[in-house]
Order: C-alpha cells, then structure tokens, then sequence
C-alpha cells in the first residue's frame, strides 16, 4: 500500500531475522524467499499486535474487532477460486448521519492508522479494504482485494458490538455465506459442449 512506515517495520524484521552487521545487509543482492516471508509475517504479526496502542479517539477494542472482522471475511472470501481477491467493503448509506456514526469514525480512524484503506468515498458510498501490510497475518492476498463485497450498518455494528471472539465469527460466517457460491457436487462444471 506504499506505506513507509510498514516497509521501515518489514525492512527491521529482515534485518533482524538476517543477523548482519548494517554494510552488509545494505548491499545484500538476493534475499531468500523464506527469509523474506518470514519477515514480512513477523512485521503483519507485529502491526496486528500493535492495532490497540495505535487508536486514539475511538474505543480500541472495537477498532480492533472491526479490523479483524473484515480481515478474516477477507481471508475466507478469497479462499473462493472463482473470485479470488473479493475484499473490496462497499457500504452504503448517510455516512455523515447519526445511524452510521460509531463505525464511520472506526472505519476512518482505522485508515489513518494504517489498518483500512478508504478507496473511495463519497456521497452515500464508502469503498475500502484491509490494508495489505495485514495479509500475511491473516493470509489474503498481498496484492489487494479487487472486487466488491456490499457490506450493511448492520455488519458493522454486529462486528463492533461482538462480546467475544466467538461472536464476532458468527459474524464474520454470515458475512462471508453472503457471498460464497453454493457447493457444487462437481469438480468441474460441465461446458455444455461434448469436445
């Protein structure tokens, strides 16, 4: 998401998980892959631990149960093949009036820290994502969601209010059955052509 202070944390975790003196990790050409996906999931585990300290007007606690929320809806929704990078939260409504308040200011905070990123936002719409500095943590896609999920006030309140992690994977179920194509007793579809 070309987030500075992420890849600072990533390029720490690197450093750290390599062991070298500053020179030499400096000019270091080729990192292995392992390495490099031990230190990006390092730096999403950390920046995930972190969500509770980073918020400041809204109650920290539901910030963070939004945020995990909508990244394990992620996680589920791109699990579906046919559609791989569903993600992209569509909220509509009066995003400026009373009924959508409390999850508005979570969802704009929650930008502003670095967790959710509004695409878009105007009139009665709001587009946003997780932010992908989190997808290793929860193991989306690191490119980015592509394709819109419509989520309702009343997801959003249903994550925030949630009492337990229990509750709040209810939610997170009813969102994502919204969404996942019916089981097919198939393998493949069939073409409709005999070749």
């Amino acid at each position: 998401d070309g987030c500075i202070r992420d890849f600072l944390s990533q390029m720490d975790e690197l450093y750290s998980l390599r062991g070298q003196g500053l020179r030499e990790f400096i000019s270091s050409t080729q990192v292995p892959s392992e390495e490099q996906d031990k230190a990006l999931r390092a730096a999403s585990k950390v920046k995930r631990q972190n969500l509770v300290r980073r918020v400041e007007t809204n109650p920290p606690e539901e910030v963070e149960r939004i945020v995990d929320g909508l990244a394990r809806v992620t996680a589920e929704l791109q699990k579906n093949l046919e559609v791989p990078e569903l993600g992209r939260f569509l909220l509509r409504g009066d995003l400026e009036g009373n009924d959508l308040k409390s999850e508005i200011d979570i969802l704009r905070e929650a930008n502003q820290t670095g967790y959710l990123r509004i695409l878009k936002e105007e009139g009665s719409r709001m587009v946003f994502r997780v932010h992908t500095s989190l997808a290793p943590q929860y193991g989306f896609s690191y490119r980015g969601s592509y394709y819109e999920v419509a989520l309702t006030a009343s997801d959003l309140t249903k994550l925030r209010t949630a009492r337990d992690h229990s509750a709040a994977t209810k939610v997170v179920a009813s969102i994502v059955q919204r969404f996942s194509p019916p089981a097919s007793s198939r393998l493949f579809e069939p073409t409709g052509s005999d070749d």
